[in-house]
């Protein structure tokens, strides 16, 4: 991983502005959050809204009408679906650690330790999907995310632990929190990832951000991994090390020493490339069609798709035509869809029960299929 230090960009007035969910990016690139950013508008970040209302409304044992969130957030309704049943299977299993919660909120703490303007100043904010207070001396914190992505979480959750830290500091510093637990709830996988903070750890924290804000105002920038996902519009960092990778006669000879760099760059390349990709799609979706220099259209070709509903009814319908095996090869049931239904109305404490039950008999008569496929990708070393 380069480091490549240029002079001071920032042209903001004042302490740095930051927000938990940067915090992964950084403290690796701190300069990164000195420079102008793309908002994104793309079609995950706006099925993340969606759920995250839902999500709002299970933690308050409140209905959620799927069907119409989706018609009137223009998302995926199965999709939407998936994630809602995934947050609900959690809040059920985890929900009594979180006694009495409060739901979206902001945190937003001004970091400053100094009389006077200084470097190390920061304004730091963040927004909580759950908050409660166990007991005087504890707060737990957690956050709502539809799927794993690559890359490290701890900072984020330290983030969010050291927001809930100082907010309760300054409304009560005769009892200071000892403790913190912050969580990430993903939903896809329906999968809870969590740590407890010490208070000491939390002002450890706290000036590690310190010293990456001064990093910052420096104009530090950092290429690697985290690149595939940064909002910063014109990185010059970014360019640099992206068009060294692209000789003009295409030959390059890829070694253990610069495989990893190659990887995460190109990898970072790609995605910025489909970002551009979707502001193109949205110019045409707003615009219409435009007309090529050889008579053609840039425009959106509509395919479509067919699939049969695996009903017995159908099924039923198809065998007295077509051999039964036939029949049931050109069908497939997913198996998400299958424990939600078994689950629907089961008692609390018994779902897991069902699906093990379930699974096992499904095996048992061989109707379980397992699937293996690679992929390369950058995870946590196994210890």
């Amino acid at each position: 991983m380069a480091t490549i230090i240029t002079a001071a960009t920032s042209a903001t007035s004042g302490p740095l502005q930051l927000r938990a969910s940067s915090i992964p990016r950084f403290v690796r690139c701190p300069a990164s959050e000195t420079l102008p950013q793309v908002k994104n508008t793309s079609d995950a970040a706006r099925l993340g809204t969606v759920v995250h209302l839902a999500c709002e409304n299970i933690v308050h044992e409140r209905d959620t009408d799927l069907e119409a969130l989706a018609l009137l957030h223009d998302v995926p309704l199965p999709e939407l679906k998936h994630l809602y049943f995934g947050a609900r299977a959690l809040w059920e299993e985890y929900g009594h650690f979180f006694p009495n919660p409060r739901t979206e909120l902001e945190y937003v703490q001004n970091c400053s330790t100094h009389v006077e303007p200084h470097p190390e100043d920061f304004l730091l904010s963040g927004h909580a999907d759950i908050v409660s207070h166990p007991d005087e001396k504890t707060v737990c914190i957690a956050d709502w995310k539809s799927g794993r992505g690559e890359g490290d979480y701890g900072p984020q959750l330290k983030t969010y632990a050291l927001l809930a830290y100082i907010h309760a500091l300054t409304r009560d510093a005769e009892t200071p929190l000892e403790r913190v637990y912050a969580a990430i709830f993903w939903l896809r996988e329906r999968q809870i990832e969590g740590q407890w903070f010490e208070a000491g750890v939390l002002l450890d924290w706290f000036r590690e951000l310190q010293r990456a804000v001064v990093r910052a105002a420096e104009g530090e920038l950092v290429v690697g991994a985290h690149c595939t996902h940064c909002p910063v519009a014109n990185c010059p960092a970014f360019k640099t090390r992206a068009w060294s990778l692209m000789p003009v006669n295409a030959e390059m000879e890829v070694t253990d020493e610069n495989a990893l760099t190659v990887y995460e760059t190109l990898k970072a390349f790609k995605k910025k490339a489909d970002d551009a990709l979707q502001l193109v799609e949205q110019h045409i979706r707003q615009n219409g069609p435009i007309d090529t220099p050889d008579g053609k259209q840039l425009t959106f070709r509509e395919t479509t798709r067919e699939s049969i509903v695996p009903r017995i009814d159908v099924m039923q319908h198809l065998s007295a035509n077509i051999p039964a095996e036939l029949v049931l090869d050109a069908m497939s049931f997913s198996k998400t869809k299958l424990m939600d239904a078994l689950t629907a109305d089961a008692p609390r404490g018994t779902k897991k029960q069902v699906i093990e039950e379930t699974m096992a008999q499904l095996r048992k008569m061989g109707a379980v299929e397992q699937s293996t496929s690679t992929l390369l990708a950058i995870v946590k070393k196994e210890t």
